[in-house]
């Protein structure tokens, strides 16, 4: 099942499947920003693919502290207090950049 749900602090979030005892478990926050992924045809046009090394996963929806609290991110206790989630994010930011400059890159 998938449909739009308001968390606590009224930010959306897509309902993806069911199951499970946990709401936040079957939730994925989507951004206003979001756009379809095949949005006028650009992903099956594209001639190649940039991908940004995933060194941890968020583990909450609050996007807005990813830069700089390692709170939201699933770390190592040896990755914590070392500026990883401003590696991340930078990292993040540039594939998205790269992406912005040719269109025909996903």
């Amino acid at each position: 099942t998938i449909g739009l749900l308001p968390d606590e602090k009224g930010r959306q979030f897509v309902h993806l499947r069911g199951g499970g005892n946990s709401k936040k478990r079957n939730l994925v926050w989507v951004h206003s920003d979001s756009q379809a992924f095949n949005d006028r045809s650009l992903a099956s046009q594209a001639t190649h693919l940039i991908i940004v090394a995933g060194h941890s996963v968020l583990i909450s929806g609050d996007v807005e502290n990813a830069a700089y609290d390692d709170s939201v991110w699933w770390l190592y206790d040896y990755q914590r207090n070392r500026g990883l989630p401003q590696a991340i994010v930078s990292h993040i930011q540039a594939g998205i950049k790269l992406a912005l400059e040719d269109e025909k890159s996903l």
